[in-house]
């Protein structure tokens, strides 16, 4: 899956690293919550299609920052690295300006 729309890798880092929108926004709602979510949950919360979530969370499975756990028919998904990429998430809230280091001449 393309990216639906034209990111800067300052803004929005993570995109860069996992390549795909659907799979961040996946990943952004597991580490929003920090718990257990089942797959309709995470589509409900991002916007995406079931299909979307359910490749998202696939390829967050493989490479092993998210894990599912439960019944075939009871899937719970949770990110397992909350802590390091929480710090990240925050950051592309805030204004561009306060990313940068001023740097004293």
């Amino acid at each position: 899956m393309a990216r639906s729309r034209a990111q800067s890798a300052i803004r929005n880092p993570l995109t860069r690293i996992f390549g795909v929108d659907s799979n961040v926004a996946v990943l952004r709602e597991l580490v929003r919550h920090g718990g257990y979510l089942s797959s309709s949950t995470v589509q409900s919360r991002s916007g995406l299609s079931k299909s979307s979530v359910r490749l998202g969370l696939i390829s967050l499975e493989q490479t092993g920052i998210v894990i599912t756990e439960g019944t075939p028919f009871t899937k719970l998904h949770r990110f397992i690295i909350v802590d390091k990429l929480n710090a990240t998430i925050r950051l592309e809230n805030r204004p561009i300006a306060e990313l940068f280091i001023p740097m004293k001449w």
